[in-house]
């Protein structure tokens, strides 16, 4: 809280306040943050992961901020890996995230194949792993052919490169079973 509010709120109890509420005051009521508009940013969200604030608002022609009211507020949603996903996780997805295999060495490693549900909310290793050290090799060249030149890329990698994808997941999802933001 700032030092200029702190002030306002003495003065204001020094003149008789006795509420922290904020008291009632003329204007238009918000007509945004309806059950309709609650449903239909919802239903936008399920579609595409990935969509913005600002996309949502203009399909939708309500303020920004209502969006973010509803979005963060109403739903539980937070941006996560420029995905919206439930603040919350299930016990069940916090019960497997415990129980993922501690890394063991690299000559014995063995990965397990875990049940990943469609809309789990978890890390996929493309999301950090994968795709920021292919667009570091894609920056700044010009070429014709991007199949090619990712396909090129691909095959030049580290036999342990995806392996060390999937173990690095490890640390973001620690702390029982929710999620650590780095």
């Amino acid at each position: 809280m700032s030092m200029t509010q702190v002030y306002q709120w003495c003065s204001w109890f020094k003149d008789g306040r006795t509420s922290l509420q904020d008291e009632s005051r003329s204007g238009r009521p918000n007509t945004a943050n309806n059950d309709w508009n609650t449903a239909r940013v919802d239903e936008l969200i399920k579609v595409d992961r990935r969509v913005k604030l600002k996309e949502i608002s203009l399909k939708l022609d309500i303020p920004k901020t209502n969006v973010y009211e509803i979005v963060h507020n109403k739903h539980g949603y937070r941006k996560l890996s420029a995905r919206w996903v439930p603040k919350m996780l299930s016990d069940e997805h916090k019960h497997q995230s415990r129980n993922l295999p501690n890394p063991a060495p690299v000559s014995t490693r063995r990965l397990d194949i875990i049940p990943h549900p469609a809309h789990n909310p978890d890390l996929a290793p493309s999301d950090f792993h994968l795709f920021g050290p292919l667009k570091r090799h894609l920056e700044g060249k010009k070429f014709e052919d991007v199949i090619g030149e990712v396909r090129d890329w691909l095959s030049k990698l580290d036999a342990n490169f995806f392996t060390q994808g999937i173990y690095s997941l490890l640390p973001r999802v620690a702390l029982h079973g929710n999620y650590i933001e780095k």
